[in-house]
């Protein structure tokens, strides 16, 4: 090396320092300015939907009422037979209540719901963020030539106004917290292949299932994936991070199994697979004998909503589940998503892929397999494959931008953003429960009817449950069958409710329900039931409400 080129090398590298660190500096300051941008107009659009819910979803309900139960009981309630959701959610509901009463706020439904929307739009930014280092994180290992930070931009930007993503962060729903807790454990798991990403896996993995059962799937095909590599890897590295993901898990859920017995209290995922449980017919949710022969006490559980169910064969299950994933990802992010796999074309074998692409199956599987023996598949159940399809959806997405401006196609360029995000926005502006707001209209009849009903008894389908929840009275279920009439007058003998509600009209809810109430008005209980209020439905009908006179009877 000549002394000139001595003297200046020094200076050239210290330049060159100094350029890549002010560059980073600006790459930061980039990321940090589209995230606040995006998520504040995500948290608008949320913080709008949500002071504006007309109608907390039935779900909701449920959770509040659960909410309320783990406060006033603590954990054993976990052990009766009513604590059929899974209870993280509703644990932080309950925090989050005590959060708003400590500030001054009264002990009302509308702060309860208030409580749970609180979680939900703090998850929907996680889910927002989560989903956007996620497809950076597969851009970068799949592509070298798609900008890492449009991908992560165009990550945050479809988490953030996919329709199913922006209603459940604005109502009380379990989806956006069992989905950021998901997110989670499959970018600790994929990121990195050190031990204690495993046991960080493991753990939010664990916090996904305490939130919903699906969280399982995580650790399982993580644990299934590790296997499949041990040739690779080496054995001994192998079982040890097999050994964290499953610890990890096990101090989440392992609480929860001894405390309830059973390693789910919603569905058994094993009732399922042997088939000991089989989709009922269109018209009934639950077996005949359970409902004339079984105590109410001795249930596992409330009765089931009257859910219109589907029967598929087998050949129709994978048609179904790729319909409705189409449905809840408004058509452009699973087709999307079809064209990024393409481009990648061998880079799917990637390790990285493989086990996004087993996780992804897994989940297909397991909701193709509700479906076939409950007969029920709900949009909102695809959101985690949405959401590991979005990665690809994303490298599709950027490399049609790239290849328009490449050929100087600016206005093409932006026609396609155009048909691939105005329609997500324009279809999440949607009111989510905007048919319900009727049950909120009667629930503020009754209360003026009867100031006292705060903490009485009201007996209702699954629907009008939160007719009872916005009255702050204690809610008994019906089996919303009007084919067992006669049960019906055996439970109103039995539990005595002060109030009826039941929903009249055209539609599958509520079919028969007319021919129910000539059966109720006609029995022996005639005389206890006094009709109160009718409340217009906007789909047709009314929702009736009885109040009933027990005395001298």
């Amino acid at each position: 090396m000549s002394q000139a080129d001595q003297q200046t090398g020094p200076s050239d590298m210290s330049a060159a320092s100094g350029e890549k660190r002010a560059s980073d500096a600006g790459s930061r300051s980039s990321t940090v300015r589209s995230a606040i941008v995006i998520l504040a107009s995500a948290l608008v659009l949320r913080l709008i939907l949500a002071i504006t819910l007309p109608c907390v979803s039935r779900d909701g309900a449920a959770f509040c009422t659960y909410a309320q139960q783990l406060r006033a009981q603590g954990v054993g309630y976990l052990q009766t037979p009513d604590a059929v959701q899974h209870p993280l959610f509703p644990t932080l509901i309950g925090a989050s209540f005590a959060a708003l009463r400590s500030c001054g706020a009264p002990a009302t439904p509308t702060v309860w719901i208030v409580a749970g929307q609180i979680i939900t739009l703090a998850s929907g930014l996680g889910v927002i963020l989560l989903t956007g280092a996620l497809c950076r994180l597969v851009a970068e290992r799949c592509s070298g030539a798609v900008r890492l930070s449009v991908a992560r931009n165009f990550g945050w930007l479809l988490a953030g106004f996919l329709p199913l993503n922006v209603w459940h962060s604005a109502d009380v729903m379990a989806d956006e917290l069992h989905l950021c807790f998901y997110l989670g454990a499959v970018l600790c798991f994929a990121r990195s292949s050190a031990r204690r990403a495993a046991l960080g896996a493991g753990i939010l993995a664990g916090l996904a299932f305490l939130t919903r059962q699906e969280g399982a799937l995580v650790a399982l095909v993580a644990v299934v994936f590790l296997i499949a590599h041990c040739r690779r890897d080496g054995a001994r590295r192998v079982v040890a991070r097999v050994v964290l993901v499953l610890v990890g898990f096990a101090l989440l859920a392992g609480p929860y199994w001894w405390l309830t017995g059973s390693f789910s209290n919603k569905k058994d995922p094993l009732e399922l697979l042997l088939g000991s449980v089989t989709a009922p017919p269109a018209t009934v949710s639950v077996a005949s004998s359970e409902l004339v022969s079984a105590p109410v006490a001795a249930r596992r559980g409330p009765i089931a909503a009257r859910l219109e169910r589907q029967d598929p064969g087998w050949l129709m299950l994978a048609p179904t589940v790729v319909h409705e994933l189409f449905r809840a990802g408004r058509i452009v992010i699973p087709l999307l998503a079809f064209v990024g796999l393409v481009m990648i074309g061998r880079r799917l074998g990637d390790s990285h892929n493989r086990f996004l692409m087993m996780l992804l199956v897994s989940h297909v599987a397991v909701l193709a397999l509700l479906l076939k023996r409950e007969g029920y598949l709900a949009q909102r159940h695809l959101l985690p494959v949405l959401s590991l399809l979005m990665p690809y959806a994303v490298l599709a997405l950027v490399g049609v931008m790239d290849r328009l401006r490449a050929r100087r196609h600016s206005a093409g360029a932006m026609v396609v953003l155009a048909v691939v995000f105005l329609p997500l926005l324009l279809y999440s502006l949607r009111q989510p429960n905007h048919a319900d707001r009727f049950l909120v209209d009667a629930a503020r009849r009754l209360r003026e009817f009867d100031p006292t009903i705060a903490g009485r008894r009201i007996m209702s389908g699954s629907s009008a449950r939160r007719v009872a929840f916005y009255c702050d009275a204690v809610w008994l279920s019906w089996p919303e069958q009007p084919e067992f009439a006669h049960r019906l007058v055996t439970m109103l003998q039995e539990q005595r409710p002060a109030y009826f509600l039941i929903e009249l009209g055209d539609g599958f809810e509520t079919e028969g329900n007319r021919k129910l109430v000539g059966k109720l008005e006609t029995s022996g209980i005639a005389e206890t039931l006094e009709r109160v209020l009718e409340q217009p439905r906007p789909q047709g009908g009314v929702l009736r409400a009885y109040r009933l006179n027990w005395q001298g009877r």
